[in-house]
């Protein structure tokens, strides 16, 4: 006859521990990883293995019984299995690391309810959530393209994401702020631009409510160079005042690499991705995949940029980094667009936004693993 008995649970608050006196012949022991990857981090790795073991007994005794004490950490979820033969009797732990929270029912913030809010403080765990605020802008690129490009790009990348991050990283996605600073654009019909006090303001505003509800991480997610400079100001204020831990993050400065570990940018070569900074391979390539019905390729060329004729001209003025113009971007290229878009696939862009996507989860699962306090 075969006896089981079984304990479940999560020590979400405490650690738990069994005593156990077993009569045991001999000492076993089995380790089974699941889910390894190389990954950089260790803690990652660390937190995404399953454990599937025989318990080890330590301790015997003249009677043949084996004794031992198994301690269980705070913050996983245990299943013990005990089964029993005749008079053979084997222990069985399953182990599984997983968040000290409730995930809410959603990562986006505008779904929630205020009671989701509340219940996220009532627990304690909104200092160890990290919000997200995505920013973007409205402006033209070029003949081909739509002004909605860095809405699409930023929305696309932040989806891939948010599919393969482990459901353990507390992460809450805002709105979208899809109109940010683009004076660079002003020139062309149809941009849409802040003051550079309006975007401060506004953004500070948004994330002053965040901490309201006790959020102390935050990342500001971009896909506008002209916003990288607003994202800093915002971020070392929140920082001085509000004590919060914020990084500026934008999606064309993530490491960008395949599954294998190749590097994404070969597909675009080096010159695109040093002088193609506006509508050209890389962005239209993305809109090929995200959203081909407004990509006109009828109308893409290759748009060529001066700072490639200056970089060749002057060692120190077109060196790319001793000297920052302070642009529009018809500096570059009359139509609104620099770079080969005509070379656009929508195979790149869907590599491109897949490793954007991998590199975001990453940095993401990297943030969960820092304090919330800061100095």
């Amino acid at each position: 006859m075969m006896q089981l008995a079984l304990w479940s649970g999560w020590s979400a608050t405490k650690s738990w521990t069994f005593v156990f006196d077993l009569p045991y012949s001999a000492s076993l022991h089995t380790d089974y990883r699941e889910g390894y990857k190389a990954t950089r981090s260790l803690c990652y790795v660390k937190r995404t293995l399953w454990f599937c073991m025989l318990l080890s007994f330590y301790e015997f005794n003249g009677t043949g019984s084996v004794k031992g004490t198994l301690k269980i950490p705070a913050h996983f979820t245990f299943i013990f299995l005990m089964w029993q033969k005749d008079d053979a009797r084997t222990s069985l732990l399953i182990l599984m690391d997983t968040p000290s929270y409730i995930p809410p029912p959603s990562r986006y913030w505008a779904d929630l309810g205020t009671a989701d809010f509340a219940a996220l403080q009532a627990s304690g765990c909104a200092s160890k959530t990290i919000a997200i605020l995505p920013v973007a802008a409205t402006e033209q690129h070029g003949p081909h393209l739509p002004v909605s490009v860095d809405t699409v790009l930023v929305n696309g990348v932040l989806t891939a994401a948010l599919a393969c991050l482990p459901q353990y990283v507390p992460a809450l996605v805002l709105p979208t702020q899809s109109i940010g600073l683009s004076v660079e654009h002003a020139r062309f019909a149809g941009t849409l631009t802040l003051k550079n006090e309006t975007i401060l303001r506004l953004w500070t505003d948004i994330c002053e409510c965040i901490a309201t509800v006790g959020i102390r991480k935050l990342v500001l997610f971009n896909a506008h160079g002209g916003n990288v400079s607003a994202m800093d100001m915002v971020a070392r204020d929140l920082r001085a005042r509000l004590n919060m831990r914020v990084y500026s993050v934008s999606w064309f400065n993530l490491p960008l690499t395949d599954t294998d570990g190749s590097d994404v940018t070969k597909w675009f070569g080096q010159t695109e991705m040093r002088f193609g900074i506006h509508a050209g391979d890389v962005e239209t390539s993305m809109m090929l995949a995200l959203d081909p019905v407004h990509v006109h390729m009828d109308q893409a060329q290759n748009f060529a940029s001066t700072a490639q004729a200056y970089s060749l001209k002057f060692d120190i003025l077109g060196n790319g980094k001793s000297a920052k113009l302070g642009w529009q971007i018809q500096d570059y290229n009359p139509t609104g667009a620099v770079g080969n878009a005509a070379a656009a696939t929508a195979d790149k862009g869907r590599i491109t936004i897949a490793a954007a996507g991998r590199a975001l989860a990453q940095l993401l699962t990297e943030l969960d693993l820092l304090p919330s306090a800061t100095l």
